[in-house]
């Protein structure tokens, strides 16, 4: 995607009248093409600033939703309360996005059309259920929904950042104080003792003569390392099946493999639960899932539900002896279709899903931060007590 900017320009209107203001482009070009758009002849197109979107702006996005579904439901039209968000923005380039859509609704296009411009601002799967929304008449309810998924993906990212960061930190740690240790301090009691004319002990003895390998293989260990890691991503990026079995692996890994299911199901339910407040067909919504999914065991399994639905057959019963769904799915969809509740059971699940991952995740963490210090201290330990043994040993020759 390319990086995007704001413009500040002089032109004329059509009518004569002359203006000033400021406008998203990839490009001058592109400025001046949208400015001769909004039938505005420039007299002066100048960069005014790259726009680099952060963390604020997936929180305004989702402010924005809720502010708009508010007003809609209240009974403001649509361009009077982006109007409206828009003239209350304190994000200059959400003011500048928020102007061009107004402009262009003013001019008679739609709202799904508008924001299908914006992928930078709005993600396509909120411009697909905003374009349902404006055939089913429910906008306001579609808007509540998306504001809500994309506020409860905030959170679950936010949670898993958190649950990573100090096991990361620490990682990051053991890493710098070994290489620090190995490489600059060990290697000075071989000097040391050499004019002592006395061995090392042997547990310093080891850790130097590893230290002294990296230090003269050194180049090769680095470029093996990348090597390994662009191979790696080229094999992932080029080759399907290495990604396909990468995952199957992954799926299979205790506790990491369960929060990967447990993620891909609370989305699959999520979505689920929007297209048929939607009133969308289950198997367009199905077909919507697939095309929203990135795990690839999960895409082809989708892919097999919707051809055994399509054959006519019911949902839970795929779901009965599909292995990356739970007996808790079956047993719900097979209550939903006796009982024609299927949004209802839906939404049961995504929040079953949700509530399962974090508790998953922080039973992961909990596990994680000790284990990791136990390995930082029994690596630090080892090297303590290679550094002291020759300290003790000298203080006896001396003696």
């Amino acid at each position: 995607m390319k990086l995007q900017y704001i413009y500040q320009y002089d032109a004329f209107t059509y009518q004569g009248e002359y203006c000033s203001g400021k406008l998203i482009a990839t490009s001058k070009h592109d400025a001046f093409i949208k400015m001769m758009q909004q039938q505005k002849t420039p007299l002066k197109i100048k960069l005014y600033k790259a726009i680099l979107l952060k963390e604020s702006d997936s929180q305004y996005r989702i402010q924005l939703l809720e502010q708009l579904s508010l007003l809609i439901h209240s009974g403001l039209a649509l361009l009077p309360a982006l109007t409206l968000l828009k003239n209350e923005c304190r994000y200059l380039h959400w003011q500048c996005v928020l102007d061009e859509i107004t402009y262009n609704l003013a001019q008679g296009s739609t709202f799904s059309k508008q924001l299908s411009l914006y992928p930078f601002y709005f993600p396509p799967s909120l411009t697909y259920f905003i374009y349902i929304a404006e055939e089913s008449g429910k906008l306001d309810e579609i808007i509540t929904s998306q504001a809500s998924q994309l506020k409860s993906q905030k959170v679950l990212i936010n949670k898993t950042k958190k649950a990573l960061k100090y096991p990361i930190f620490l990682v990051f740690v053991l890493i710098i104080t070994t290489t620090i240790m190995l490489l600059y301090v060990l290697p000075e009691y071989q000097s040391l003792y050499s004019s002592f004319n006395t061995d090392l002990p042997l547990i310093t003895s080891l850790l130097i003569t590893i230290s002294q390998w990296i230090i003269n293989n050194s180049l090769i260990i680095i470029s093996l390392l990348i090597s390994l890691i662009i191979s790696y991503y080229c094999a992932r990026v080029y080759f399907f099946s290495f990604y396909l079995a990468e995952q199957q692996l992954l799926i299979r890994t205790p506790y990491i493999g369960i929060l990967l299911k447990y993620h891909q199901l609370q989305l699959i339910f999520q979505i689920l639960t929007i297209t048929q407040q939607a009133g969308l067909p289950l198997l367009k919504g199905l077909n919507f899932i697939t095309e929203q999914l990135t795990h690839p065991l999960y895409q082809r399994a989708l892919s097999q539900m919707i051809e055994h639905v399509t054959q006519g057959k019911s949902l839970s019963s795929f779901m009965k002896h599909e292995p990356l769904f739970p007996p808790i799915c079956h047993q719900f969809i097979i209550s939903a279709e006796n009982s024609g509740q299927l949004l209802f059971f839906c939404q049961k699940l995504n929040e079953w899903f949700n509530h399962q991952f974090e508790e998953r995740l922080n039973t992961l963490n909990s596990w994680l931060e000790p284990i990791l210090m136990t390995v930082i201290a029994l690596i630090v330990g080892t090297l303590i007590i290679a550094m002291y043994l020759p300290i003790l040993q000298l203080g006896d020759i001396i003696r």
